[in-house]
């Protein structure tokens, strides 16, 4: 289902569920990151949602906590997310110890050491992007172990609807990368 016509990722609020009609396969990027074969695809099977919602800090630094849930209601982990490029360590029950730095930025702002946001390494960044309403943006650098990952979060136009979508850029320590997107439907407000 696409996002309320009043939804901007300047105040993402939602729970989401990943559309698989829509979004890239995931095997890839899971093997990247080195997990192995039986976990992938008990992954790929599953049915995974998330829980997002927006907050602002004592220190005033806006923040996103993500939970996301795996087929059955297994809670993964709790992933807090302030938005100043403050580095935020997470243990992951999955993917391991990981380190975070996320920021919002806007589309029209991107500078040279932004480039990436629009055209991205392999050009898969910069296209479908719906900035009609708001250009905002979100972008975390994320670093696994033997594995970078850099994500932005954004809406896209699929059909004529507006999607939640994240677009993924990972590479390995053997130089193995990958980019795909993941499409959200919107399942309602928390």
């Amino acid at each position: 289902m696409a996002v309320p016509s009043d939804f901007s990722i300047s105040k993402i609020n939602g729970k989401f569920a990943v559309n698989k009609a829509l979004s890239d396969t995931m095997d890839t990027m899971f093997r990247i990151q080195g997990l192995g074969w039986v976990t992938r695809k008990a992954l790929g099977l599953a049915s995974i949602t998330a829980h997002i919602t927006p907050s602002v800090q004592d220190n005033g630094v806006e923040r996103i906590e993500v939970v996301p849930y795996i087929s059955g209601g297994f809670k993964w982990s709790l992933d807090v997310r302030p938005l100043d490029l403050s580095e935020q360590q997470v243990s992951n029950p999955i993917l391991g110890k990981m380190v975070y730095k996320s920021r919002k930025i806007k589309l029209s702002e991107v500078t040279k050491d932004d480039e990436y946001l629009k055209e991205g390494q392999s050009g898969s960044l910069k296209e479908g992007w719906d900035t009609s309403a708001d250009d905002t943006l979100i972008n975390s650098h994320v670093v696994g172990k033997g594995w970078v990952q850099d994500e932005t979060w954004g809406l896209m136009d699929f059909n004529g609807k507006k999607h939640f979508t994240m677009r993924y850029r990972i590479v390995n320590d053997a130089k193995e990368e990958t980019d795909l997107k993941i499409v959200y439907d919107y399942t309602g407000a928390l």
